[in-house]
C-alpha cells in the first residue's frame, strides 16, 4: 500500500503540471499541508508515508517541468523538408493494417551535400512487410513533416509525448552500415562524424 500511496503522489504531482500548469512544487505542497493532519489522524508510520510522498510529488513536478522546459532537438530545423537521415529503430514495430510505424532516433542528416550530427525521434510509416529490430541503423531519404492534429484528436501532443517531433510516410529505406566511429565536438559524444553514406 505505501508504494501505491507513492507512486500516486509522484504521477499526481506530473498531472498537475501536465493538466492544470500548476507550478512544479503544488503537489509537494499540497501533501506537505496535509501530514500534520495524517499524524494526527492516523499516527506516525502513516505521516512518514505522506511526507515521503510529498518529497516524490515535489520530484516528480520539478522533473516533469524542467523535461517541458527543454530546448527542442535538433532534428525539428529539418521539419517539412526532404532530408536523407541516417537514424536507429529504437523500438519494436507498431503494425497497422498496410503500414508498420517505427519509432526511430536520428543519429545523422544531410544538409547541403555534407553529412552532420543531428538529434531527435522521428515516427517511420514503413511497408506492413518490413521487418527491423530495434538497433538497426536506417538510411531514409524522405520528407520529415509536421505530425496532424485531428478535430477529435491531437496527435502530435501524443507523439510529443515520447519525444516524436516528426513523421516519415513511406521513405526510400536501407540497411545502414556500420560506420567508423569519431568523436564529434558538436554533440561532444561519439558519432558518425567521419561517415557519408
Amino acid at each position: 500500500m505505501t508504494l501505491v500511496v507513492w507512486a500516486l503522489a509522484w504521477l499526481l504531482a506530473i498531472a498537475a503540471v501536465a493538466l492544470w500548469s500548476a507550478p512544479w512544487w503544488m503537489g509537494g505542497a499540497w501533501l506537505a499541508a496535509a501530514s500534520p493532519a495524517v499524524f494526527t489522524l492516523l499516527g506516525r508510520r502513516a505521516g512518514l508515508v505522506v511526507v515521503v510522498g510529498a518529497l516524490l510529488a515535489l520530484g516528480g513536478g520539478w522533473r516533469f517541468a524542467h523535461w517541458l522546459d527543454r530546448p527542442p532537438p535538433d532534428l525539428v530545423r529539418y521539419v517539412d523538408s526532404m532530408v536523407e537521415v541516417v537514424a536507429v529503430v529504437d523500438a519494436e514495430p507498431d503494425p497497422g493494417l498496410t503500414t508498420a510505424a517505427y519509432s526511430v532516433r536520428a543519429e545523422r542528416i544531410q544538409q547541403d551535400g555534407e553529412w552532420r550530427a543531428t538529434n531527435g525521434r522521428a515516427r517511420v510509416a514503413l511497408n506492413q512487410y518490413a521487418d527491423f529490430r530495434p538497433g538497426t541503423r536506417l538510411h531514409l531519404k524522405g520528407t520529415l513533416e509536421t505530425p496532424p492534429r485531428f478535430p477529435d484528436f491531437d496527435y502530435r501532443a501524443y507523439l510529443a509525448r515520447q519525444d516524436v517531433v516528426a513523421t516519415m510516410f513511406q521513405p526510400k529505406v536501407e540497411v545502414a552500415p556500420l560506420p567508423p566511429f569519431s568523436v564529434c565536438t558538436e554533440y561532444s559524444d561519439l558519432s558518425l562524424a567521419a561517415w557519408n553514406p
